[in-house]
């Protein structure tokens, strides 16, 4: 497995365990949307839009 099928595993897994301490994944998503806007070098500028995505689709992914 690449780096990428890790992390999008390690993402997953992350959120599930997150949902089951009872964290909401909304608010979730708000942090990541306002960390990138805070700190334009995590991650690179070019890839924020895709990074906000996919981690809004792997939310969704888990209902």
């Amino acid at each position: 497995m690449d780096n990428a099928g890790k992390y999008s595993h390690a993402l997953t897994a992350v959120l599930y365990a997150a949902r089951k301490a009872g964290c909401d994944l909304d608010s979730i998503l708000n942090t990541v949307k306002q960390d990138i806007i805070s700190n334009s070098l995590r991650p690179n500028p070019l890839d924020q839009t895709a990074v906000i995505a996919a981690v809004a689709e792997a939310i969704r992914d888990i209902g």
